[in-house]
């Protein structure tokens, strides 16, 4: 059995270095991610930009001009309301013989100290230190967050190419080739279970890597994979069963990647009193448990129902659809 197993895994990475387009599923999320490692800090810090009234405008704009992005606003109101955005945009406000630093509490490293530097340059040697002051209660972790919608996103990519792959015995006649074979079902399925989960650990941490996220628990990461792979490989059996030729399974997977990724977004549009609703879709417990993980630093208590929802949701969905799949994949005896 376990030389089976290991027989057709070899088949089929094999097959996917093979096709460009499973090559491209499978490196492209690892290269995105990369890439948004570099961008997403650019966004506050490509120039720091600070932002200053009227009143302070007409005393330091072209001082602060020559070293910093310069907003300027009607009042302490506005100012303080622009402030509060999701950039890394800082206050300057007059305070005594000095100046004051407004901060919301998302800010960069660069955004808190460059313009305290500017300041006490501008205003000497004489040892003024600017003050801060945080108006935001907490900055806003958008890797964290961007960091869980990508580990949903790249758990289920391995479903995709052992959908793809399925489809594709069934094209060529593997799949009735098979039926003559000592292989048994569960074999089967095992082998193409430990493809998407095998690819999904490591999809999810080298993409969470390239993204520049280190600081979570990697036993709950690798949890949170593990359950979200439950339904990964339903999904990826459901997707090749359902899928006569590659066109069908790529429009088909159109379709059911939407409800991966849907319930994710919907938490975030959705009160979280209406989270009920999405109790129903397996991907809704997967992203509660990588933002748990990632963005809110839960325990494993704090982690466990999420877990337990992911599996028990999944199970219920694979006991369901289970006679329809073994009539659709019937090759070989249980």
């Amino acid at each position: 059995m376990f030389r089976r197993i290991i027989a057709i895994l070899r088949r089929d990475f094999t097959s996917m270095t093979r096709d460009a387009i499973l090559i491209y599923v499978a490196v492209m999320p690892i290269l995105l991610s990369f890439g948004l490692r570099f961008f997403l800090p650019n966004v506050g810090q490509a120039s720091v930009q600070v932002v200053v009234t009227e009143e302070t405008a007409t005393r330091l704009e072209n001082e602060l001009a020559a070293y910093l992005e310069v907003e300027v606003v009607a009042d302490e109101v506005a100012l303080e309301r622009r402030v509060l955005a999701y950039d890394d945009a800082v206050g300057i406000v007059p305070a005594g013989s000095g100046y004051e630093l407004l901060l919301g509490g998302n800010e960069s490293h660069d955004a808190r100290v460059l313009p305290a530097m500017v300041l006490q340059r501008l205003q000497g040697e004489s040892g003024f230190v600017a003050k801060m002051e945080e108006v935001g209660e907490a900055g806003v972790p958008y890797r964290q967050w961007i960091g869980a919608f990508v580990a949903l996103s790249v758990s289920f990519l391995a479903s995709i190419i052992m959908g793809l792959h399925i489809i594709e015995d069934k094209e060529t006649g593997m799949m009735q080739a098979l039926g003559v074979t000592p292989l048994q079902r569960r074999t089967y399925v095992l082998a193409r279970g430990l493809f998407v989960v095998g690819m999904a650990l490591v999809a999810v941490f080298s993409s969470l890597l390239a993204l520049g996220l280190t600081d979570f628990a990697g036993g709950q990461m690798v949890a949170a994979t593990l359950a979200s792979s439950l339904a990964a490989v339903l999904f990826g059996f459901v997707l090749g069963a359902a899928s006569g030729n590659q066109i069908t399974g790529i429009a088909n997977l159109k379709f059911g990647f939407l409800l991966v990724l849907l319930p994710a977004v919907l938490t975030i549009l959705l009160p979280e009193g209406w989270h009920v609703a999405l109790y129903w879709l397996p991907s809704y417990w997967a992203f509660a448990g990588f933002r748990a993980i990632l963005v809110e630093g839960t325990s494993w208590a704090g982690l466990a129902p999420l877990l337990l929802g992911n599996v028990a949701v999944s199970l219920v969905y694979l006991l369901g659809s289970y006679p329809w799949l073994r009539g659709r994949l019937n090759f070989a005896a249980g």
